[in-house]
């Protein structure tokens, strides 16, 4: 019904919850750049991003989509000088509010 939603567990059991919001969040798909090997190391994910062991003193974030400057704006609060780059000719990625961006 309205304001439910019905999860799959991996036991294959089904869990409905009820609540006034629900956000459906799916995660993010790293786009791959030709010369460029994502090692989790020094060339990280925005998965691997969340992982790093310690506030690095420089980072470069390719991408200015929504993630890229959530991330991003995370570091920087951390410590971290951090530079975007982006391809599009506005950050936030597709389909942000052009007033805004």
């Amino acid at each position: 019904g309205p304001n439910e939603v019905t999860v799959t567990k991996e036991d294959g059991s089904e869990e409905k919850i009820n609540t006034k919001n629900i956000l459906i969040a799916t995660g993010s798909e790293v786009t791959p750049f030709p010369g460029i090997e994502i090692d989790e190391k020094t060339v990280v994910s925005s998965t691997g991003a969340l992982s790093l062991d310690k506030v690095p003193e420089k980072l470069i974030v390719i991408g200015a989509g929504v993630i890229g400057v959530e991330l991003g704006s995370v570091w920087k609060r951390l410590g971290s000088q951090v530079t975007c780059v982006e391809f599009l000719g506005h950050v936030g990625g597709e389909g942000i509010d052009m007033e805004i961006a």
